[in-house]
């Protein structure tokens, strides 16, 4: 590997090599003055430098390197020097082996607090082989950031889908009719099932990166649902989709990291809380199709919103450099230059629009022009009507149920009225909280609460202390798919909140209620 003083000309220097060093792509750095000053092992690797072999370009100038003189490309590096930056620059190398390879390049210049030049990064994808193993270190890294943020969030969804199908087969065993309208509601549910082992398989598996025909619109609801899971409860990702398909050539993965990476910096903006908009739309313009290479007359637009403080005007024209960060020494600086890379490899176009609030990306994609089939399974849920059995339990109880899951709650609301119970069921925290007020104010105050502590909104021990500071003879039963934290469940404790871990039998609900 290439020396390099950390005394020399820089102070952030030292941080990005100790980010770039095992990266799995190629990282250069430059000093002001041209010469190279550092490679990691993986471009070393990708030129056939044996580990400890000193690097036979080490401290030469980029621009007199006998293959930037050969490509024409010294006046390339001439600019970059002056401030410039080099975006997608194909250079020919031949190996210490005698190999040929083809790299990619991106390349910028790094500054300091006062704005002046202190050196050059450069960043180098082999071009010729996209199944490199490179590139394959560099998928399967963003594969396992998304599946670790998303994983708990998927157990959590799984478990409230086996709580409403373990409770709709209990009505059904109770004796109640499978009529076709409960038989939909199954499928639909287990559809969802294999809806969320699908993205999560979608980006655990590995596998090449080819491009297929598929209605963009499943990509984006998909990236939603991950966003949902894997952002936390206080993120609510809303999502508008034309009625009609949006052809797409497609690498799946590739655009649900791509989405992920705009949602976990969203999420890092707004401080852990607030609200992503994605809005897909179709734009027709010949002329611009024409312009940019793209077959026929229409091409897709995404438009990716979130509520954050958004970001400063003379930070914009930077958003997609590597190593550039406005998060301080939180960020890496490589999540929007991921997404760059993922839309350019799309044929598209990614930017930073104005917008009077948060940050606004717009990231726009040819369309393809033959038909594609949705392979998004069915989302919609019918439930049937109130069912009815004899001798409730909970005859004459009032109860509150709070639950983000429309099959779950809407299963609860059923199960308990047919246990006797006056249930009302809402989709949040806060309109939990307004139903108790409206209940508190009306002399019908609720004689117990079922309440999910992941949802939009206010949500978990914030909830819960307040639904009891409003009602403190109100009995309380915490439901989620996720064990509570030691913390959390002191809290629990401390409020006289029982628990109930998801799945949970329906018997187990009536009994909470009638406990405490």
């Amino acid at each position: 590997m290439g020396t390099f003083d950390n005394s020399a000309p820089s102070p952030h220097w030292g941080t990005i090599i100790s980010m770039a060093e095992h990266a799995p792509f190629g990282v250069m750095v430059l000093d002001a003055e041209g010469r190279i000053a550092w490679e990691n092992d993986s471009l070393r690797a990708m030129l056939a430098i044996e580990p400890g072999q000193p690097s036979p370009a080490l401290g030469a100038r980029v621009r007199d390197l006998p293959n930037i003189q050969a490509a024409g490309a010294a006046e390339l590096f001439d600019r970059l020097l002056e401030g410039g930056r080099l975006k997608n620059l194909l250079l020919e190398f031949e190996t210490l082996t005698g190999r040929n390879v083809s790299l990619s390049f991106d390349a910028g210049p790094m500054r300091g607090d006062d704005g002046t030049i202190e050196g050059f990064w450069l960043i180098g994808h082999e071009a010729a082989d996209a199944d490199s193993p490179q590139a394959g270190r560099m998928i399967a890294v963003q594969r396992m950031e998304i599946l670790g943020l998303a994983v708990t969030g998927v157990i959590h969804d799984l478990n409230n889908i086996l709580t409403a199908l373990s409770g709709t087969l209990e009505l059904v065993r109770g004796g109640q009719q499978a009529g076709p309208d409960l038989v939909t509601a199954l499928d639909g549910m287990v559809r969802r099932s294999q809806d969320i082992a699908g993205r999560l398989l979608e980006v655990a598996r590995p596998g090449d990166t080819e491009h297929e025909p598929m209605d963009l619109r499943t990509p984006v609801r998909q990236a939603a649902d991950l966003m949902r899971n894997g952002l936390g409860p206080a993120i609510q990702v809303e999502v508008d989709l034309p009625q009609h398909q949006v052809p797409a050539l497609c690498n799946r993965t590739m655009l649900l990291q791509c989405l992920f990476n705009l949602g976990t910096n969203a999420r890092d903006a707004m401080g852990g809380a607030g609200q992503i908009r994605m809005t897909l739309t179709v734009v027709r313009d010949r002329g611009e199709c024409a312009r940019r290479g793209w077959p026929g007359r229409r091409y897709a637009r995404l438009i990716f919103r979130d509520a954050g403080p958004g970001i400063p005007a003379d930070k914009a024209e930077r958003v997609f450099e590597p190593f550039f960060t406005t998060k301080g020494d939180q960020g890496t600086g490589m999540g929007l230059a991921i997404v760059h890379r993922a839309v350019l490899d799309h044929s598209g176009t990614v930017a930073l629009v104005p917008s009077q609030t948060g940050a606004t990306f717009q990231i726009e994609l040819p369309l393809y022009t033959g038909p594609v089939e949705d392979d998004e399974p069915t989302r919609t849920f019918t439930f049937p009507a109130p069912l009815r059995a004899e001798g409730p339990p909970l005859q004459g109880r009032r109860v509150l149920v709070a639950d983000d899951e429309e099959a779950l709650r809407l299963m609860l609301r059923q199960a308990l009225t047919l246990r006797g119970a006056e249930v009302t069921a809402v989709q949040d925290g806060p309109a939990a909280l307004a139903a108790l007020q409206a209940s508190i104010e009306e002399g019908t105050v609720f004689h117990a609460g079922l309440i999910d502590m992941r949802m939009p909104g206010l949500h978990g021990i914030d909830l819960l202390t307040a639904l009891r500071g409003r009602a403190p003879e109100l009995t309380l039963i915490a439901s989620s798919g996720l064990d509570p934290s030691l913390e959390d469940a002191e809290e629990l404790r401390s409020l006289g909140v029982r628990f109930l871990g998801k799945p949970f039998a329906l018997s187990d609900a009536v009994e909470a209620i009638l406990s405490l």
